[in-house]
């Protein structure tokens, strides 16, 4: 990328060199053909600005061209570093476990470790997925297939499955029935997305994630609230929904930035809308989904 910068400045530098002798000569011919000086030179600058001004936008666009590649060059390597690092930490923890198992145990240590295998595979798998459904995601194909769900048991067969790694950490605290026509999919992965984060994000291990249920009209809102003092949302509101953007988790794990950009995307996808609000506490994410979906 710095030989590209270079060459460009190279380029410009020589282009102004030849545009200056060449509007050097052309005066000089437009004198020597009998025309008055002030009008050659009213006429050479003034061509020559218009076409330094196109000279100059388009030296620009190129340079921000180049660097907004360098942008997302840096971006996706730092991707993937994080998710060689998060790929890294289930499949060493299963080695471990299997090795472990090959010795002679009692029957309390070899439940507990093959427990914590199955929680890293899954682990494992969630991350593949992430992969998968952002890349599905970006190139916008995905068939809907509507259907009539019950929202709290969608939610509570999410947090059902984030139990293993995340034990008596999410509370639901609305169980009225809400029934919704929606793709189930898709939703499964808007809810498993949305409470990983907030569970994995809380400052404090112990403290809850609440998660809220609300019929507006036509629409239904779920809100996940999670403990944090974390400043990230604040600082990055822009970012927080664009791949590859992520923070560090109390766990010290370096996020893939696939999480919340997948929950943006196949929201959308649902004719749903996602965003999010700071208290001076909490981060609390605001989903809103249509009961029906437009055909």
């Amino acid at each position: 990328m710095k030989k590209a910068y270079i060459i460009l400045v190279t380029i410009f530098l020589y282009v102004i060199l030849q545009f200056s002798w060449w509007a050097y000569l052309i005066y000089n011919q437009t004198i020597s053909l009998g025309d008055s000086t002030t009008k050659a030179f009213w006429m050479v600058f003034g061509e020559g600005v218009i076409f330094l001004g196109f000279l100059i936008l388009g030296f620009v666009l190129i340079l921000r061209y180049l660097h907004s590649i360098k942008r997302q060059q840096k971006t996706q390597e730092d991707f993937l570093l994080s998710f060689t690092h998060e790929l890294k930490t289930p499949i060493t923890s299963t080695r471990l476990a299997l090795q472990t198992l090959a010795k002679p145990l009692p029957v309390e240590k070899r439940e507990e470790i093959i427990q914590n295998g199955v929680i890293q595979t899954q682990r494992l798998s969630s991350l593949v997925d992430n992969v998968l459904n952002a890349s599905r995601a970006s190139s916008k194909r995905y068939d809907l297939y509507p259907e009539q769900i019950n929202l709290i048991d969608e939610l509570k067969g999410c947090v059902l499955h984030l139990k293993s790694i995340y034990p008596n950490k999410i509370n639901v605290t609305n169980s009225e029935k809400t029934q919704i026509q929606t793709d189930r999919y898709a939703l499964g992965l808007i809810l498993m997305n949305l409470l990983e984060n907030a569970c994995r994000y809380s400052d404090d291990k112990s403290s809850e994630v609440k998660v809220r249920i609300e019929k507006e009209g036509k629409k239904v809102r779920v809100q996940i609230e999670n403990i944090t003092l974390s400043t990230y949302f604040k600082d990055h509101s822009n970012e927080v929904f664009k791949k590859f953007k992520g923070q560090k988790g109390s766990s010290n794990h370096q996020s893939t930035g696939l999480g919340l950009y997948i929950v943006k995307e196949f929201t959308s996808i649902l004719q749903g809308t996602i965003h999010f609000r700071n208290t001076n506490q909490s981060i609390i994410m605001e989903l809103l989904l249509p009961i029906q979906l437009n055909k």
